[in-house]
């Protein structure tokens, strides 16, 4: 599983718990193997990054290998280090995924998805401004 929301990996410490958070309950949920960020990042970056990522997880590489490899070619790409560096296994980074009826998408069709996300929290964003929902109280305009 992939959580690629923001500090999706963090969350708060416990006394006698532990980390606890989005990662850790999915863990405790009985998923084995998560790909998760430690801070807020790019969405092209992500995408990019994701898209190395499952190819390469196509290609039957463990989890680990597959965010790891993913990771090296977008440092060779140039991309920022803050987008690629923040993504992390959580749980076995050696297991396997079969991904079923997987197919890469030509570059367009991965652009066009991006693009289409992008619009759609930019319109959600937009709304919650209009309506005041999703504002600090405390905060002055």
């Amino acid at each position: 599983m992939v959580l690629s929301a923001c500090a999706s990996a963090g969350g708060a410490v416990l006394a006698g718990e532990g980390l606890q958070g989005l990662s850790s309950a999915f863990l405790a949920a009985g998923v084995p193997t998560l790909v998760a960020t430690l801070w807020p990042v790019d969405d092209l970056a992500t995408a990019r990054l994701m898209e190395r990522f499952y190819d390469r997880l196509a290609d039957g590489a463990t989890v680990g290998q597959a965010l790891r490899e993913a990771r090296a070619e977008s440092a060779r790409q140039g991309e920022a280090l803050a987008d690629w560096s923040a993504f992390v296994v959580v749980g076995d980074p050696d297991r396997r995924l079969a991904l079923a009826g997987h197919r890469r998408l030509p570059p367009v069709a991965t652009g066009a998805a991006v693009a289409l996300a992008l619009v759609l929290v930019a319109l959600t964003v937009r709304r919650r401004s209009a309506t005041g929902h999703g504002r600090n109280p405390g905060a002055s305009s």
